[in-house]
């Protein structure tokens, strides 16, 4: 529940003692890391009030309600007098006014708080939302304060927490001010607990699932996580969303996201990016390893290591020569400097033991154009906007990134096996949650993950976009990240850019 010496601290100590069981209060700063714990079975159930419960339905099983007869909202979840416990219970709240205050202004205010109460939509909002009304005269409120402040200090004494508890909440607040005589209360304390792993799984999703993507709509990210979102909406019977939120560094989707409830519904497009934005940026607000739980790899963006159709190299080997030939001399275009194509071309560089100058450029079609052009003697460059030109042979692939042959390139060879040993430099993407998200829902997204990825038209469509579709376990992909951010932080240091 929440905090120590709570109503819903002192309604778990009731519960404890009319069971005749031990029960231990965990409490909670705030309800993300409550519904996480409960979810994952952390802590066996949770004691909060009807409007907390209310937003959680779907998501966990109400098992009883302190009030007098059933809620509205959850016509199915039994009273705890139904289940044989005498008990009736709620925090309250209401309007008081300083002790000076005029009896007129007090009666006043009293009865003008008893029509706005009398009014039927009023009345049905604040029950939809788990509150009750209750009528209180003027003259009875502090004999109804007098005898709240006594059971909150009788459950106190059977906890054994009289002395802190009255640190906190003095017996003479109940003198310290009037009432009006009509009073909200929160209705009735709720106790809830976890689905269990299992059936929170087949629970999940109960409403549409938001995938945070840090990239414009449009790129070759982007339409691999549509391809990915229709396939699972598919699947998991509600609609997956995909929203763009670019940013410098990913900074603007990623911070969101860590700062979304863990409840699976708001999940992050995590990819080499994040490995690489912790050795770019001087701080982040979080922290890509420790703040998300990794759900599942998609797909490795191969790169390629391009020359001019016409240019004399005709392998890696021969664009290695002739760069040793002419060092500080050769040049390679790549799009901007701490992209993955910059920092592939700088890992391209150090292997290979050359020195040669990496030309950064705004966009793709600039770097074609000076290719072709011969104001460049190569590029290097995601296989997507390429692959069109390599097969109307108007560029020449010398080798590609992957740690192995692409499938839509069959010919075209590694850049490791053309030259370059242990040369590997894929972008790539997948699907994490916030870290205290439910394991039972990171385990039925990695399970849709794996389908999704392993069907021939996903394949085939990602393929198109020189996109190797791969899932992974949860483990994996948490090791890729850890090894990635150690791999281009060596990179980005050797190449001396500069922290923004």
């Amino acid at each position: 529940g929440s905090a120590t010496f709570s109503a819903n601290h002192m309604a778990t100590e009731r519960l404890s003692k009319l069971a005749g069981v031990k029960i231990t209060y965990v409490p909670f700063k705030g309800t993300g890391d409550l519904v996480a714990s409960v979810a994952g079975g952390h802590v066996s159930g949770a004691m909060s009030y009807l409007p907390f419960a209310i937003q959680q339905k779907g998501k966990m099983r109400m098992l009883a309600v302190a009030t007098e007869q059933r809620h509205p909202v959850f016509p199915d979840t039994p009273t705890f007098r139904e289940l044989g416990f005498n008990w009736v219970d709620g925090a309250y709240r209401g309007v008081a006014v300083p002790k000076p205050t005029p009896r007129d202004i007090q009666k006043r205010l009293s009865d003008i708080m008893y029509d706005i109460n009398q009014d039927p939509a009023m009345r049905k909002q604040l029950t939809d939302g788990g509150f009750d009304l209750i009528d209180i005269t003027l003259e009875k409120m502090p004999a109804f304060l007098a005898e709240k402040s006594r059971a909150y200090i009788e459950d106190a004494k059977a906890a054994g927490l009289e002395k802190e508890c009255m640190g906190k909440n003095d017996r003479r607040s109940a003198r310290r001010a009037h009432a009006p005589a009509r009073m909200t209360r929160v209705c009735g304390t709720l106790l809830l607990a976890s689905l269990g792993a299992g059936a929170f799984a087949q629970g999940y999703p109960s409403q549409p699932v938001k995938i945070l993507l840090p990239y414009a709509a449009g790129g070759v990210a982007d339409i691999t996580a549509r391809v990915l979102a229709q396939k699972l909406s598919g699947s998991l019977g509600q609609q997956v969303i995909i929203d763009n939120r670019p940013s410098a560094g990913q900074i603007v989707a990623t911070e969101a996201a860590m700062r979304a409830e863990p409840d699976g519904y708001t999940l992050l497009w995590l990819n080499q990016g994040h490995a690489v934005s912790t050795s770019l940026f001087k701080s982040l607000p979080y922290d890509p390893v420790r703040d998300f739980a990794p759900i599942s790899t998609v797909g490795f963006f191969g790169l390629a290591l391009l020359v001019n159709s016409e240019s004399p190299y005709r392998s890696v080997k021969d664009l290695i020569a002739a760069a040793k030939a002419s060092p500080g001399k050769f040049n390679v275009g790549t799009t901007s400097i701490g992209g993955t194509q910059f920092i592939a071309a700088e890992l391209f560089k150090s292997m290979a033991g050359l020195e040669f100058q990496t030309v950064p450029f705004k966009a793709t079609p600039g770097i074609i154009t000076a290719v072709k052009g011969n104001d460049l003697h190569a590029m290097v460059e995601i296989l997507a906007p390429v692959i069109p030109h390599i097969k109307s042979g108007s560029l020449r692939a010398l080798g590609v990134t992957f740690d192995h042959r692409f499938a839509g390139l069959p010919d075209v060879p590694t850049i490791a096996e053309a030259g370059v040993p242990g040369y590997e430099a894929s972008a790539w993407n997948g699907v994490a949650a916030p870290a205290k998200a439910p394991k039972a829902v990171i385990e039925r997204l990695n399970r849709e993950i794996h389908a999704a990825v392993a069907a021939p038209e996903v394949k085939q469509r990602l393929q198109e976009l020189g996109v190797d579709a791969r899932a992974s376990s949860p483990e994996a992909m948490r090791e890729l990240l850890v090894s990635e951010t150690a791999k281009w932080k060596t990179v980005v240091e050797r190449a001396k850019i500069e922290k923004q």
